[in-house]
């Protein structure tokens, strides 16, 4: 099963918190970490949502349901969220 939108997004911003606090080692103001993740958190769901997606929690799948082609569909490369992922990778 493919994972959704949601989950994707979910694994961006945790691996970019982790490199963040990773590259900022051992500071001696914790809150210039939390402050940077932050940062990094919401411009990870600003971009996110640019797909407009309206449901993140639906697995991406090929897009092609009795012959129709789904909103999610990653087979139709003119689909916002193949331009994404596109975009991201």
């Amino acid at each position: 099963m493919m994972p959704s939108l949601k989950q994707i997004k979910t694994g961006l911003i945790l691996e970019a918190r982790l490199q963040v606090k990773l590259a900022m080692g051992n500071v001696k103001g914790q809150k210039c970490v939390f402050e940077a993740q932050a940062n990094i958190e919401e411009t990870w769901n600003e971009l996110i949502a640019l797909a407009n997606v309206i449901d993140q929690d639906a697995p991406l799948d090929h897009g092609i349901r009795d012959g129709k082609t789904t909103c999610h569909g990653l087979a139709d490369p003119t689909s916002p969220v193949v331009g994404l992922l596109t975009y991201i990778w």
